[in-house]
């Protein structure tokens, strides 16, 4: 991953690659259905590098959090109580 976070996205082809063939040669199922995976996915782990490493994480902890306040919102009659809550 670090090498994807470096951008280089050569050389983090070349170890998901690797990390696929060993994955595959060890004959552990697990490990062959990690490979699987990956490679079903392959392009979208890519573009990890592609980016740079960006990651959406802190929009996703943001939509849990206000998820959870809704959750617990459900005694707000009003717009604004809940509003109020969220901020």
């Amino acid at each position: 991953m670090t090498i994807g976070k470096s951008g280089d996205e050569e050389n983090f082809a070349l170890a998901t690659l690797m990390f696929v063939t060993w994955c595959r040669a060890s004959g552990i199922k697990a490990f062959v259905t990690l490979a699987n995976t990956i490679e079903a996915r392959r392009e979208e782990i890519l573009n990890y590098a592609a980016s740079g490493g960006a990651s959406n994480g802190f929009a996703e902890a943001l939509n849990h959090l206000l998820k959870t306040q809704k959750c617990q919102a459900h005694g707000y009659r009003t717009w604004e109580g809940l509003r109020g809550q969220m901020l």
